[in-house]
């Protein structure tokens, strides 16, 4: 999941219901990365969110998912890493 501040950022209940659907093992959330301007796209470095931006997305997604958990984030590649719960081990994540 891509996010693209002042595009996806407000779906909240969108986006965990769709991962009720789905129920997938791992979400990867990332802020969306600017490649300069293009003509195909309208995009500028207001869309890109800051990695507090992506964390506080996903702990307010997370809470709304009761069997995920963020897992771990890389704030250099403004990433973070959402698991299900079933992948936390002895107090680690396997």
């Amino acid at each position: 999941l891509t996010l693209v501040k002042a595009w996806n950022t407000d779906e909240l209940q969108g986006y965990a219901d769709l991962v009720s659907l789905g129920t997938p093992d791992f979400i990867e959330i990332k802020g969306v990365t600017y490649c300069g301007e293009s003509k195909a796209s309208s995009l500028t470095m207001e869309n890109v969110p800051w990695h507090e931006e992506v964390v506080s997305f996903v702990r307010k997604l997370a809470e709304m998912l009761p069997d995920y958990e963020l897992a771990c984030e890389h704030e250099h590649s403004n990433c973070v890493l959402v698991a299900h719960k079933k992948f936390f081990i002895d107090g680690a994540w396997h």
